[in-house]
């Protein structure tokens, strides 16, 4: 099995087409929803990537930093400055080529939002 992965955030059609994809391509993957549930899957699953809207879950986000001490990469999906979007190759080969060996990044990558 690859690397565990959470969604954080509502679950919308967005987070279904993005956990759709993954997980076709044997990631695990987990929903959180609020901040609750968000701790518990981290501590249990230990996931290696987390993704998230930054807007909506930003104190999510800055409070799991602090309660953690693994190896998190965190991915903010945003609609902002993105010119083009992804086909679910190019998020696979994100994921793919992602090392998840550093530790919590103090500047979050933006991960471009999937559009319908």
């Amino acid at each position: 099995m690859k690397k565990a992965i959470l969604l954080l955030g509502h679950c919308d059609e967005h987070y279904v087409i993005l956990r759709t994809i993954l997980e076709s391509s044997g990631y695990q993957v987990d929903l959180a929803e609020n901040k609750r549930q968000a701790f518990n899957l981290v501590k249990d699953k230990k996931p290696a990537l987390i993704i998230y809207c930054d807007k909506e879950n930003q104190d999510i986000v800055d409070e799991l930093k602090l309660f953690t001490n693994e190896n998190i990469t965190f991915w903010a999906l945003t609609a902002q400055n993105t010119k083009q979007l992804l086909s679910s190759k190019e998020i696979l080969d994100k994921v793919h080529n992602e090392n998840f060996k550093y530790k919590l990044a103090t500047n979050v990558p933006k991960f471009p939002r999937i559009i319908l």
